[in-house]
């Protein structure tokens, strides 16, 4: 075992740790049809565990947005049985992009910079940001209740002209605009080694997962990448010392442990195997982790923004979910 090895000890503890290095999160409407191809790509091959959950059903109100000052569009959406005043930054939208971050000291001066250009076929006139708001408009009869369409003069400029419609999709409005939201409900786990997006896609489970959902409720896929590390953690006249390493682990064991661990952690709706099971015991993990001196599984579950806030019956939600299991 190199880690006891390396630090000449022999009474120390040796965790699995896993966690969730990054998410996407889509309705599932946005897995099939023209949006399919171009989600798929965006997840990528390495995501291959995948968590679906329920939530409150939200919806764009379409016709309650307008365009304001400061590069600001205000409006309302419906979450559930009630409305709720929402106001998007799109120049922030627009700044948070890493090529703009680098050139510009601020969004003020990205947006003043972007505007300074008209492709409207009209020289800019006052202000950048009245000219912003005279230019751009919500596009009401191409938006709908998941997708809020807004052509974006912004967006003409930095395109010359090519494209002018900016498509902002509720769900990743919420995380990105930190719009609140009430905790999730996990409902199913699962991964697949081959890529969670194949495996969401033809999901046994979906007819059921449906046919059950509420009509005030929306489901909501995550498609995640998973790390793992060795943890080692010891004391030495009272002093703690902890060293991390590889894991040592095979991806299939990697990704099915952290599946696993979570499952028995929070038990969702829709899950049977490994649910109620002593992980333990599993053959899999005597196989892949206990035989290599692990005597501890420690699975994390902490998602950034408003979407990273899930919970089950059996576990509600807290910042930092921690899933752990003596061997």
């Amino acid at each position: 075992m190199q880690l006891k090895i390396a630090l000449g000890l022999r009474n120390f503890v040796k965790t699995f740790h896993t966690y969730i290095k990054r998410y996407h999160q889509f309705v599932p409407e946005r897995l099939y049809g023209e949006w399919g191809d171009e989600v798929e790509k965006y997840v990528g091959a390495e995501s291959k565990l995948y968590i679906i959950a329920k939530t409150k059903r939200h919806d764009w109100i379409p016709t309650s947005f307008a365009i304001g000052d400061d590069y600001k569009i205000a409006g309302k959406l419906r979450v559930g049985n009630r409305k709720k005043k929402v106001t998007l930054d799109i120049a922030e939208y627009w700044y948070s992009n890493e090529k703009f971050r680098s050139r510009f000291t601020s969004k003020e001066e990205m947006a003043s910079e972007i505007m300074k250009l008209s492709f409207h076929g009209k020289p800019a006139r006052g202000s950048s940001k009245k000219h912003y708001r005279s230019q751009s408009r919500v596009l009401v009869e191409k938006s709908d209740r998941k997708a809020l369409v807004i052509e974006c003069e912004m967006l003409r400029n930095l395109t010359q002209g090519d494209t002018v419609e900016l498509a902002l999709s509720i769900y990743q409005s919420m995380n990105f605009f930190d719009l609140a939201i009430e905790p999730l409900e996990i409902v199913y786990i699962g991964s697949s080694v081959k890529g969670a997006f194949g495996r969401v896609h033809g999901h046994d489970r979906w007819g059921e997962i449906q046919a059950e959902k509420k009509d005030d409720e929306d489901i909501v896929v995550y498609f995640a990448e998973v790390e793992a590390s060795a943890v080692a953690q010891t004391s030495v006249s009272g002093l703690p010392i902890i060293v991390t390493a590889h894991d040592g682990l095979e991806l299939v064991d990697r990704v099915t442990i952290s599946e696993m661990a979570l499952i028995n952690y929070f038990k969702p709706h829709y899950n049977w195997h490994h649910k109620y099971r002593d992980i333990q015991e599993s053959e899999r993990v005597k196989r892949a982790v206990a035989v290599m001196g692990y005597n501890r599984i420690v699975a994390e579950l902490s998602l950034e923004h408003q979407l990273g806030k899930l919970e089950t019956d059996a576990q509600p939600y807290q910042r930092v979910h921690v899933a752990q299991f003596d061997l």
